[in-house]
């Protein structure tokens, strides 16, 4: 299998998780500098996802890519060595027992959390946006997993930062004042999904928490559907993506 610490196209990270365990997080630009390296089908510039996904099954060293259809909910699939056929699990989150089945979330702004036993006996992904960390996307895949909350390592993946996520008073009201971002006051509400994510995995007893240090606004190297909304254009997605060596 490919070394994912060496020669990463920019701004695509590789946290450590474990010995058993690859994950990888990706950006706008692909292997071999390729531009606008889109990995969704419903966003952006579809015409290349299919060839973008093929290659990031080869760098990630997969025998297969597992991919959800996204709802912004909080239900979390069982992956087994029989593929769920294309998008067609409506989930948002998943986890495996399996080697080499590697699980892809989708994200322009909204939070990746990747999760793995201390063992690496299990792996799981969330896409955790203010509707799903509001619904209890992040305790509903810990409690599938077959291991407890402490034995678990999560890294959480570039988001929009709280200093730039401005919300109007129906996503505010969803959670306590004290995850405003910086900048909020009445006139304006700022929203720290990261710090939420941390929270809320802290209080479901996971000890040990990475990440969380990547605005995807400020960072042109990712996606941002607020960014893109402001500049015009069309907003891919970047992948998400962890795997049982």
């Amino acid at each position: 299998m490919p070394d994912l610490a060496h020669d990463l196209p920019e701004g695509w990270l590789c946290p450590d998780l474990g010995v058993r365990v690859r994950s990888v997080i990706t950006s706008s630009v692909g292997p071999n500098d390729v531009a606008d390296f889109n990995l969704a089908f419903h966003a952006g510039k579809t015409a290349n996802t299919a060839r973008h996904r093929a290659g990031l099954k080869h760098s990630l060293g997969a025998h297969r890519v597992q991919w959800l259809k996204q709802a912004h909910g909080a239900r979390c699939v069982a992956i087994e060595r029989a593929e769920l056929p294309g998008e067609k699990a409506v989930a948002d989150a998943m986890w495996t027992r399996e080697q080499g089945i590697g699980l892809a979330i989708l994200t322009a702004d909204c939070l990746p959390v990747l999760l793995a036993s201390g063992d690496g006996s299990c792996v799981a992904v969330a896409h955790a946006g203010w509707q799903g960390l509001a619904r209890g996307v992040l305790a509903e895949t810990i409690a599938t997993l077959p291991v407890a909350a402490r034995d678990l390592v999560a890294f959480v993946g570039p988001a929009i930062s709280g200093a730039v996520y401005e919300v109007g008073e129906d996503v505010w009201s969803q959670f306590p004042s004290r995850f405003a971002g910086p900048h909020s006051d009445p006139a304006k509400r700022y929203l720290d999904l990261i710090g939420i994510a941390r929270a809320q995995l802290g209080s479901l007893g996971v000890m040990r928490i990475e990440g969380g240090d990547l605005c995807t606004y400020r960072d042109d190297a990712y996606y941002s559907h607020r960014r893109w909304l402001q500049t015009g254009g069309v907003c891919g997605r970047f992948a998400s993506v962890i795997m049982r060596l």
